[in-house]
């Protein structure tokens, strides 16, 4: 598995967030206000991957408003209603995957492990929230491939920006279900979220 750091900064001067030494279940986080934004390019993307990002968020004003999105692969995470965060997962690069977490659930207000598992080899997206899978779809045709622009709480295609914290984003180049579980288990340990993982998850008590 690939590890790689991205180097981010606010797309200018006037939407930089704001580092917060407890912001996140008092470990340091960052702090964006509805206007602020971080992009980074050079993000090494993969075929098989596990994406997953660390946040809480805050107020919802339109339901394009992305967590993370990536420019070229079209990949995003957005809010998907005009007043509250319903991780809409979003793949259009060439092969169109739409996926919505069912039941509908407000994921606003709180803490949560955001996770996408892209399996090329099934051709299969998952979406995975605090450890228990929430949505799937067939249709992965196109798989991810090579480095791309990421923005973070903003949709790349307009100025529609995210409020909340952001705690951390990780990507593995692995769409294996036990590398799957590790790093759940790994953010979940390191962000004091162990209570969120379903009672069966084999890092509900013990770190990875």
């Amino acid at each position: 598995m690939y590890k790689r750091q991205v180097a981010v900064s606010p797309t200018s001067a006037g939407n930089r967030p704001i580092v917060n030494a407890t912001g996140l279940n008092g470990l340091p986080a960052i702090d964006f206000d509805g206007d602020d934004d971080l992009e980074g390019s050079g993000a090494a993307l993969a075929p098989d991957m596990c994406l997953l990002v660390v946040a809480t968020i805050g107020q919802v004003t339109n339901g394009s408003e992305a967590l993370i999105d990536f420019e070229a692969e079209n990949l995003k995470v957005r809010a998907g209603n005009s007043a509250q965060f319903r991780a809409r997962y979003e793949l259009q690069n060439g092969g169109v995957v739409n996926l919505n977490p069912s039941p509908v659930t407000d994921y606003s207000g709180a803490t949560h492990l955001f996770l996408a598992r892209y399996d090329s080899v099934a051709q299969q997206i998952e979406v995975w929230i605090d450890g228990a899978m929430v949505a799937s779809g067939n249709g992965y045709t196109s798989p991810i491939s090579g480095s791309d622009n990421m923005r973070l709480m903003r949709h790349f295609g307009s100025a529609l920006r995210l409020e909340g914290t952001l705690g951390e984003v990780v990507a593995i180049s692995s769409a294996l279900t036990e590398d799957r579980q590790k790093l759940e288990g790994y953010a979940a340990h390191r962000w004091g979220m162990t209570g969120l993982l379903p009672n069966g998850h084999p890092y509900r008590t013990v770190a990875p």
